[in-house]
């Protein structure tokens, strides 16, 4: 008999045990959730105002923040792609994007790779892609070049346009 009660009391001790550590799991999490929802506050400050006021804020330009964000948002996602059809890798998501160059094969924070993508095509790489005859386009997409190929205009991104006229100046 004593060997059941023995038996029931460890098992009743390890329930408890057990329910209190989910408690301290939750606990943690909770905290951990208030932690992140602190520091998210901190660095989105103009949509922390949003859910405080019933109004929305109209700035200098008459958009109201929340606007203003889809805008700094579609602009991000749009010089994303631009630089994926530029060539450029990317590593990871978000904020702590990098991106490999296509023409030096370095890692630059997004913010530069997008500043080096407008930039102008060096010479070097100018001289390349004209020696193999290659040309800009007449569209507005700055990205695009062109080649005569077996009586065919054939099209090329930057990168890859200049992989060609590499390979070809290898070989």
């Amino acid at each position: 008999m004593t060997d059941g009660r023995d038996e029931r009391d460890r098992e009743r001790r390890e329930r408890k045990h057990a329910e209190e550590a989910d408690e301290v799991g939750r606990e943690h999490k909770e905290q951990r959730s208030d932690e992140l929802k602190k520091s998210w506050r901190r660095n989105h400050p103009s949509e922390q105002e949003e859910e405080r006021k019933d109004q929305p804020k109209r700035g200098a330009s008459g958009m109201t923040e929340r606007d203003q964000s889809t805008t700094r948002r579609d602009a991000a996602e749009r010089s994303w792609r631009e630089l994926e059809i530029a060539g450029w890798e990317p590593k990871g998501m978000g904020a702590k994007t990098i991106w490999q160059s296509p023409a030096d094969g370095r890692w630059y924070a997004h913010y530069q790779a997008v500043e080096m993508m407008k930039a102008e095509i060096s010479p070097e790489e100018k001289h390349l892609l004209g020696e193999h005859g290659f040309e800009r386009t007449a569209a507005t997409d700055r990205e695009r070049w062109s080649r005569r190929e077996e009586a065919a205009l054939q099209l090329y991104t930057r990168s890859q346009a200049l992989t060609k006229a590499r390979r070809e100046a290898a070989s």
